[in-house]
C-alpha cells in the first residue's frame, strides 16, 4: 500500500517468509542436500554449487525488496515488521499474524492437529465450493488428494527402497517440511508448489508404468484421462460460481452468467459493475494528489482507494471513537478525506468504528461525502477547512 512519510510497513512478503521459518528450513534442506551428496565422487566442488544456487535466489530479491524493508526498518526499528523475527520489534509471529488469524472455522476443531487440518482441507475440494483470491479451504483441485498426492507416496516408497535418485529425496523432504514444519500446512497458498511435486511424481509413476506388460501399460492412459477429467471438473467448479461481486442492483455474488455478461461491457462499464474496483470511480470526485487517512487493518482492499494512476495515498490514523480527536490528528497531518468500515477482528466485535462514525455523522467539521457508503458499507468523509 502506498502511504506518505514513511508510515506504513512493507507488504510484508520477504519478513512473512523470514518469520516463518524459511531461512532455517533453507538450510536444513542445504545441510540434508549437501550430506547427501557428499558421498558421491563423481560431483562437481558442492559449496560452491550451493553457494551459487542461494546467490541466484537471494541477489535478485534483496535487489528488488531492499528499498522498501530499510523504510521499514527506519519507520519501525525493524525490516521486518510487523512480524517478530531475531527478538527486532513486532506485532507477532508469522504463525500469530499470518497463519493462526486466518484459520478457517471449519478447522479450528479439527482431530488429528496438523494432520487433521491438512486432509480436511483437500478433502473441501472433493465438492464444489466458492473461491477467493486467497484461498483458504482447498484450492488445489480434485486431482490433488485422488491422484497426486498418491502418485507422490507411490514415488516416496520407491525412492525409500532405492535411495538411489537425489531429486525424490529433494522433492519428498521438501513437502513434509513445508507440510509439517512450516505453519498452514492447510492454507494453498503456502504450499503451493506441492501440486508441481505431485505432477513430478506423476510423470515417474505413469513412466514406470508404461514399461509394464498388459494391461498395465493401459494405465497410464486410464490415470491420464483422469486427471483431465478432474482437472475440467474442478476449473468449472472454480468458475461457477466465480469470485465476483457485482453491483448492478446492489452488491451480490456474480453468477456464471453475470460473470459472461461483465465480458461484454466496455472497460467504463466494467468499471463501475464490480467490486473493489468500482470504489476508484466512486472516489473520482475526490481531488487527485488528496491523501485519504485510514485505519490500519481496517480495509480489506487498499489499491482501488489509491487508483491505477496512484492518485491517492493512505495515510495510517490512530484508531479512536472521537471525532474530536480524528478531526485533530486529521489536520495535524493535513488531511481533508478519512475512509473507514464497521472494521475487522476486535474492532468489528468491539463495534468501535461504529461509535466513531455516530460521533462524526453528529459532527458539523465532517461532510459525508456519499461516494461509497451507500453501496460498500464504507464510510468516506471530508474535513472542513
Amino acid at each position: 500500500m502506498p502511504a506518505a512519510r514513511g508510515h506504513q510497513p512493507g507488504d510484508g512478503r520477504l519478513d512473512q517468509e523470514l518469520g516463518s521459518g524459511h531461512r532455517r528450513i533453507a538450510v536444513v534442506v542445504a545441510l540434508a542436500c549437501y550430506w547427501r551428496l557428499a558421498n558421491r565422487r563423481d560431483l562437481p566442488d558442492i559449496p560452491y554449487y550451493l553457494a551459487s544456487i542461494i546467490a541466484l535466489f537471494a541477489v535478485p530479491m534483496l535487489a528488488i525488496a531492499s528499498f522498501w524493508y530499510f523504510r521499514t526498518w527506519v519507520a519501525y526499528g525493524s525490516p521486518f515488521y510487523p512480524v517478530i523475527v531475531l527478538g527486532l520489534p513486532g506485532k507477532g509471529t508469522f504463525n500469530d499474524i499470518i497463519i493462526g488469524g486466518n484459520l478457517p472455522d471449519s478447522l479450528a476443531h479439527v482431530r488429528g492437529g496438523k494432520i487433521g487440518q491438512i486432509l480436511s482441507s483437500w478433502g473441501t475440494d472433493l465438492h464444489r465450493h466458492p473461491y477467493s483470491y486467497d484461498q483458504r479451504l482447498g484450492g488445489f483441485g480434485i486431482q490433488w488428494p485422488v491422484i497426486l498426492v498418491p502418485a507422490l507416496v507411490v514415488a516416496g516408497i520407491a525412492w525409500l527402497k532405492r535411495r538411489d535418485q537425489l531429486v525424490w529425496f529433494g522433492i519428498i523432504f521438501t513437502s513434509l517440511v513445508v507440510l509439517f514444519v512450516v505453519g498452514g500446512g492447510w492454507w494453498s497458498r503456502y504450499t503451493i508448489f506441492l501440486p508441481a511435486a505431485g505432477c513430478a511424481a506423476l510423470a515417474y509413476v505413469l513412466e514406470r508404468l508404461a514399461r509394464l506388460r498388459l494391461p498395465w501399460r493401459l494405465a497410464p492412459v486410464v490415470i491420464v484421462l483422469a486427471f483431465v477429467a478432474a482437472a475440467v471438473t474442478s476449473m468449472w467448479w472454480a468458475a461457477d460460481p466465480p469470485n465476483i461481486i457485482a453491483l448492478p442492483g446492489g452488491p451480490h455474488a456474480a453468477t456464471f452468467k453475470d460473470a459472461v455478461n461483465l465480458t461484454k461491457l466496455s472497460a467504463a462499464q466494467r468499471a463501475v459493475s464490480v467490486y473493489p474496483w468500482a470504489i476508484q470511480t466512486d472516489l473520482a470526485a475526490v481531488p487527485k494528489g488528496a491523501d485519504i487517512g485510514m485505519f490500519p487493518d481496517d480495509l480489506t482492499f487498499t489499491h482501488p482507494f489509491v487508483g491505477t494512476d496512484l492518485r491517492h495515498q493512505l495515510i495510517p490514523l490512530a484508531k479512536t471513537t472521537s471525532a474530536s480527536a480524528l478531526a485533530h490528528e486529521m489536520r495535524s497531518l493535513n488531511l481533508r478525506y478519512v475512509v473507514f468500515t464497521e472494521g475487522t477482528g476486535v474492532a468489528y466485535k468491539q463495534k468501535v468504528n461504529s461509535r466513531l462514525n455516530a460521533s462524526v455523522t453528529a459532527d458539523p467539521q465532517f461532510h459525508y461525502t456519499g461516494l461509497v457508503g451507500g453501496v460498500y458499507g464504507m464510510y468516506v468523509y471530508r474535513l472542513s477547512s
